[in-house]
């Protein structure tokens, strides 16, 4: 009686085995991807940074800019791009084909409210927006 227990363990061991050629059209295995060379230093991969510049009230400013101080594309601004959307991901601005990894300081600055100064680090990955908040500047 124990013989033929003994027997089905076998056969099922010797269905499950990887050398088993039914298994292998059914489930074939994936080779895993080699792994990435190590990291050393910035990236020349299509790295961005998008982001926004609100005021107080967390609306976009109309007529804001933002400077690049410090970085790749030194010198370059941009004003931001209205009607634009905190939460619908549209509008403010965006600096692209950029190096990943390599700081950049930006200052945003609008009429009206003091200007604001950030360092950020361009990334090719989904990110999310860069929020620049403004306030109001001191009355003279």
């Amino acid at each position: 009686m124990r013989l033929p227990a003994l027997i089905l363990v076998a056969l099922a061991a010797s269905a499950c085995s990887e050398s088993d050629p039914a298994r292998t059209v059914l489930y074939p295995t994936v080779a895993t991807p080699p792994a990435p060379p190590p990291h050393s230093g910035p990236s020349s991969s299509r790295a961005f940074v998008i982001g926004i510049i609100i005021g107080e009230s967390p609306q976009c400013i109309v007529g804001a800019s933002v400077k690049v101080l410090d970085g790749q594309r030194a010198g370059e601004s941009i004003t931001q791009e209205t009607p634009c959307d905190v939460w619908g991901y549209y509008g403010g601005f965006e600096f692209d084909s950029l190096s990943a990894g390599v700081p950049m300081k930006l200052r945003a600055s609008a009429h009206g409210y003091a200007d604001y100064d950030t360092t950020v680090y361009p990334t090719a990955a989904p990110q999310p927006y860069t929020v620049l908040k403004l306030s109001r500047a001191a009355e003279k």
